[in-house]
Parts: structure tokens; sequence; C-alpha cells
């Protein structure tokens, strides 16, 4: 942990670390990020502008509403390997479904049911 002097007062600052070596901090505190500029480590910096929420009528949230998908019946898939590649035709990545429970897990964020799937 370090810290960085702001307005007279020491403010801590807790790096987080990354896996795959290197560490993060994130903050969206403009002053905190401008002083942590000043310093020559090698930081890895990340900033988030705060997004002003939009108001929505609740006659938008109705039109949305009807535009959810319901659940998708997959009668094809009689396996688990292909449940998992129904599911990559989908966009996920083929690192999230390396698990039997994790492949049931997306499928059911995906309301696709496999009906016929036996594992």
């Amino acid at each position: 942990m370090t810290s960085v002097t702001i307005d007279g007062k020491q403010i801590p600052v807790e790096f987080t670390s990354i896996r795959h070596g290197g560490s993060y901090f994130a903050t969206n505190d403009k002053k905190i990020i401008a002083e942590l500029k000043k310093h020559k480590a090698e930081y890895c910096y990340v900033y988030r502008e705060d997004k002003v929420e939009e108001v929505v009528s609740e006659a938008e949230v109705e039109d949305e509403a009807e535009d959810i998908p319901t659940e998708t019946v997959v009668e094809s898939v009689k396996n688990i390997s292909e449940a998992k590649e129904y599911l990559r035709g989908l966009g996920i990545a083929f690192q999230k479904l390396n698990t039997p429970s994790n492949i049931m897990a997306w499928a059911k964020k995906k309301n696709v049911i496999f009906p016929n799937l036996r594992q």
C-alpha cells in the first residue's frame, strides 16, 4: 500500500495484483489520479467517468420488456459437448464453458433449455 498527499492529507492507495504480473488501482477521483501521474513508477491507471443516468419513462420500459427473449428450447442437443457448441454459437467464450456446471449456468443465463440433454 502507498499513499498520496491531497490538500495536505495522506490518502491511502492500495494497488491490486494482476494474475500475470503488474497491478492496478481504480478510482474516479481526479485529484488522486493527478497525484499518481506525478510519480515516475510504472503504475496502471484506471479512470472511469461517472455516467449520467438517463431518465426513462414507464412506457419505454414496457416496450423494452416486450423485447426480452423468452426461453429457447433446443431439442437437438443430446450431450454436454453439443450444449457447449450451441452456447459457443451464441458468442460465449469457450473458456467460460469449461465444466458441465458452467455450461448449464450459461444456458440458464441465456434462457436456453436442453430438454434432451443427458449428463
